[in-house]
């Protein structure tokens, strides 16, 4: 059960669950694909609500495949490439799933072409919506640290109040140098004297976890693994490596990174 729930963190986070709830209200209310006039509302929205949802993991592990294999692309080529390839993944599903409501007489077929169509367009727009959101938190963060803010946020852990405002900004990586913890933010770089058990325990609300004895690091602010031989890498998106000890490569894998 804990794996399970793991995984539905992971696949399905609170950001994640609005965009499909929005999308699933906006599709219902508009019915493309003739499934307005085919279809009676109440099973119109379970069947948009339904495909939609189950779209999630495709969309999941698309966008981390495409990260990896093709790590020097800029994010709108990124957003291309997913988009297209889930829509030729999961397109035949939203096919199968038509036909068959098709055969008690709730839907109405259409050309395969126009449902890829409909299905890449969809996955563009979600993937626009989930940028733009990432972006304005970065944005707000970036903003409330120039402004010296003290007041503590949802993106804000405890370990970024020990740091000047000028570098405060989304975590990107922790780093033991002697006694001190060099921390990485997206606005710059900082070193505090203090243990790296304890830096840790104030990242408290962010979405990282140890990868080796002497480095912490955030999972968003992750861009790529590079494996060389025996040897994982972590590339991060300022560019730094960060290597990931045997005894940490299961967090890796629980999150498809491996």
């Amino acid at each position: 059960m804990s794996i399970l729930s793991d995984w539905i963190r992971r696949v399905y986070p609170p950001r994640t669950l609005a965009i499909t709830a929005a999308l699933t209200l906006i599709v219902w209310f508009t019915g493309p694909l003739d499934t307005f006039e085919a279809m009676p509302s109440l099973f119109r929205l379970v069947y948009w609500g339904g495909l939609i949802l189950g779209s999630v993991p495709f969309a999941f592990y698309i966008r981390i495949t495409v990260t990896r294999l093709w790590r020097s692309l800029p994010l709108p080529a990124v957003a291309v490439v997913t988009s297209l390839l889930f829509s030729a993944v999961y397109t035949p599903v939203v096919y199968g799933v038509t036909l068959i409501a098709a055969e008690f007489g709730l839907a109405t077929m259409v050309t395969l072409q126009t449902m890829w169509a409909t299905t890449f367009l969809a996955a563009a727009c979600a993937y626009a919506v989930r940028t733009l959101l990432i972006e304005q938190d970065q944005i707000a963060a970036v903003e409330a640290a120039n402004a010296g803010s003290e007041t503590r946020s949802v993106w804000q852990p405890r370990l970024l109040q020990r740091l000047d405002s000028s570098v405060r900004g989304p975590l990107v990586s922790i780093s033991v140098r002697n006694h001190y913890v060099d921390v990485r933010t997206a606005a710059g770089q900082a070193s505090v004297l203090m243990r790296l058990s304890d830096a840790i325990a104030e990242t408290e609300g962010v979405d990282g976890a140890q990868v080796h004895r002497s480095h912490w690091v955030a999972w968003d602010a992750v861009q790529a693994v590079d494996r060389r031989g025996g040897n994982v890498m972590l590339r991060m998106v300022n560019g730094e490596p960060i290597p990931v000890s045997r005894n940490y490569r299961e967090k890796l894998e629980e999150r498809s990174l491996l």
